[in-house]
C-alpha cells in the first residue's frame, strides 16, 4: 500500500463455482473440470456440484503466469543464443 499498489482482502475460505473459476482463469468450464479431475487443484463437492477455494484458483493463476514467463524467458534466451552463433560463423 505504501508503494501505491492496490490491495484486495478476501475471505480465506471463500468458495467459487467451477464456472466462475474457469472464467477467472480464462478457460472453458469443461477444460477446468479436467484440470480438477487430474489433480491440478483441490476441490470439494456440495451435493453434486464442485466448488473450489478462490485462494486456490488465484494461486493456480499466479503459478501458471510464472511458468509462462519462465518459458518465454528460456525461448528468448535460446533465440538470442542461436542468433549470436549465426552471427559469429
Amino acid at each position: 500500500m505504501a508503494e501505491g499498489k492496490s490491495v484486495t482482502l478476501l475471505q480465506d475460505r471463500q468458495v467459487v463455482t467451477t464456472q466462475r473459476a474457469a472464467d477467472l482463469l480464462g478457460m472453458s468450464r469443461p477444460f477446468f473440470i479436467k484440470l480438477l479431475e487430474n489433480g491440478a487443484m483441490a476441490h470439494h463437492r456440495i451435493g453434486d456440484q464442485r466448488r473450489v477455494f478462490l485462494r486456490d484458483v488465484l494461486e493456480f493463476a499466479r503459478k501458471r503466469d510464472e511458468d509462462r514467463l519462465a518459458a518465454l524467458d528460456r525461448l528468448s534466451l535460446s533465440t538470442l543464443l542461436k542468433q549470436d552463433c549465426t552471427t559469429v560463423t
